[in-house]
């Protein structure tokens, strides 16, 4: 075994060191100090189903790329937890009676400041197939329909590279007039209709009905939108408009 060797220090020695160094308070207010202590972050938010009912009992859970974090929710179905900052994917199991979908929420930034972040679940789609062209349409028509559920994802990435990504879950889509993808419940059988839900990087929203231009990077969300910052808060209304880029959604007049 290899051994270091250190001579013991007399007491006369260590006590002019304890007189020259600097208080431990002192130490710890030091601008280095205070950056490693503070490299966490407080992070809160719910968990509720499509119908905005709260879901419980549910797991979540944060990885990085050399960390992963298990927690659950409370009985009310929030979470609050302390995350180191960094860049992050969220998968939500749902773990109550009623069927609902696991969750994996898309990559996002975990700043050094308090962020909230609601997750909302949806049910298992219905049985559904792919459907043709409309009737009359022509052998070229685009504008084929899937009612079947399923979710897009359209690689967004910032200025400085992160590879964020937009996520789309729907249950119906179809090809609009120019080409850009519409989602929707319209199709869907009655008593299945389940809002659009929509994530990017810490950005969530949910709406009726969404048109997302993959040209422009804008999105067209309609009927009963819902849009939630990481700040806690939340915009609705009718109608929004948002151009998504460099890990945040801006809004449109």
């Amino acid at each position: 075994m290899r051994r270091s060797s250190w001579t013991p220090l007399g007491a006369n020695t260590v006590a002019a060191l304890l007189l020259s160094a600097s208080p431990l308070t002192s130490f710890c207010s030091s601008p280095m100090m205070a950056a490693a202590v503070s490299q966490t972050t407080h992070i809160r938010g719910f968990v509720r189903s499509h119908k905005n009912v709260v879901v419980t009992p549910a797991d979540l859970t944060f990885r990085a790329d050399a960390f992963s974090k298990t927690i659950s929710v409370d009985a009310k179905g929030f979470y609050d937890t302390e995350l180191p900052v960094g860049l992050y994917t969220l998968y939500v199991l749902p773990r109550s009676g009623e069927r609902l979908e696991d969750f994996h929420h898309p990559l996002f930034s975990v700043p050094s400041n308090d962020i909230s972040l609601n997750l909302y679940v949806a049910p298992f789609p219905p049985d559904c197939d792919r459907v043709g062209p409309p009737p009359g349409a022509g052998s070229t028509a685009t504008r084929d329909v899937v009612i079947c559920g399923g979710e897009d994802s359209f690689a967004v990435p910032s200025e400085d590279e992160t590879p964020f990504e937009l996520d789309i879950r729907y249950q119906t889509r179809r090809h609009g007039e120019q080409g850009s993808p519409e989602y929707s419940s319209e199709e869907v059988p009655q008593g299945h209709e389940v809002p659009v839900f929509l994530a990017y990087n810490l950005f969530t929203l949910r709406a009726q009905k969404v048109v997302y231009d993959t040209r422009l990077q804008t999105l067209t969300a309609t009927g009963d939108v819902v849009a939630e910052r990481s700040d806690g808060t939340t915009m609705r209304g009718n109608s929004a408009r948002f151009r998504i880029e460099n890990g945040a959604a801006i809004q449109l007049r």
